[in-house]
Parts: C-alpha cells; structure tokens; sequence
C-alpha cells in the first residue's frame, strides 16, 4: 500500500514537470515571433546580409505558429482536468487568431502585422501563465 502512494506521488509530479514543459515550450514559441517581429528588423539594420536568411521569410512566422499550436492545446487540455478554467484557453484562442491575423497582415502592412503578432503573442504567454497557475493551486 504504501509502494503504491509513493507510485503515485512520483508519476503526478512527473506529468506535472511534463505539463509545465509543455507550457515553456509553448512560451518559448510565442517569444520566437515577439523577436521574429522586432529584433530580425534590428539585425538586418546591422548586418544586411542576414536578409538573405531563410529566417527572414515571412513563412517562417507562419512555420512557428503552426508548430505552437499542437503544443499550446496540448498544455491547455490537459490541465483542464485539474483545474476546470476555460479562460487560458479562450485566451490562447485570441491569442492564435492575432497570430494568424497578423501573418495575412504581411499584405497590408508592416506595422499591422507587427502590432498583431506581439499583441497576440503576449496573449498567448499570459495564457499559458495563466495555466500554469492554476495547475500549481
């Protein structure tokens, strides 16, 4: 009996540490189009020769939006069944769709695209705080 208190112990803080990575990860992700937005603007400023880069193709923001999704909902939906708040992912929703707004904004403009990509990123951290909060409570 008590082998089996022990079991349980380590493997809920186990996917607990799993969850959090998840969350980082997706943070991580979010930061990526933060600097992706404004500091590539600033290097290629400095050094021109980095607009030749593939990271200087707008699909690349694309690319990191669709990898942060998978790991984002992963993160949400499986602490939902700790912490039954809707909230941070609705938030992630609203944080994905300025996301995905601002990478058909490219066409319009620079500061569009620009304004709704950090706005819809800094959603999207909070949201995964947010997350990780509650599953801490």
């Amino acid at each position: 009996m008590k082998n089996c208190i022990v079991t349980s112990i380590k493997q809920r803080t186990l996917c607990l540490c799993l969850k959090n990575k998840t969350d980082k990860l997706a943070i991580s992700l979010s930061f990526c189009c933060i600097a992706h937005c404004i500091i590539l603007p600033l290097l290629i400023l400095l050094f021109p020769s980095i607009s030749s880069l593939w990271i200087n193709n707008e699909q690349f923001h694309l690319y990191i939006v669709i990898l942060a999704i998978p790991f984002s909902f992963f993160a949400m939906f499986k602490n939902l069944k700790k912490h039954n708040n809707l909230k941070c992912i609705i938030m992630a929703g609203i944080g994905f769709s300025l996301l995905f707004l601002a990478v058909k904004m490219h066409d319009i403009g620079l500061v569009y695209e620009t304004t709704f990509t950090i706005i819809g990123a800094i959603i999207l951290i909070t949201s995964h705080l947010i997350n990780i909060r509650y599953l801490k409570n």
